[in-house]
């Protein structure tokens, strides 16, 4: 990825592939996107939080962030490009 890949992704697509892939709804409200274009890693924080912030992998691509009060504050995933390109039912396969 280049330097100006941030501004190449379609966001929305990628929020919807997310919900269908770990079968839930996202925040509507974004506060901050970042990109690691070297690692083509991708990050999107929805709040603040709240004390601590704990994080699991919800796939293998995918890692979610929580507050202590349980609210998810923020997402990563690793390898964007890949995520993207593939179909659901690889990602599916990949749990």
């Amino acid at each position: 990825m280049d330097s100006k890949a941030i501004l190449k992704l379609d966001v929305e697509s990628i929020i919807q592939k997310v919900e269908e892939t770990l079968g839930k709804k996202l925040p509507t409200k974004m506060l901050e996107i970042s990109l690691l274009p070297e690692d083509s890693l991708l990050h999107m924080r929805f709040a603040e939080a709240s004390g601590k912030e704990f994080g699991e992998p919800a796939h293998p691509l995918i890692h979610v962030f929580y507050d202590e009060k349980g609210n998810l504050t923020s997402l990563e995933i690793i390898d964007v490009t890949r995520f993207m390109e593939e179909t659901p039912e690889k990602l599916q396969g990949s749990e």
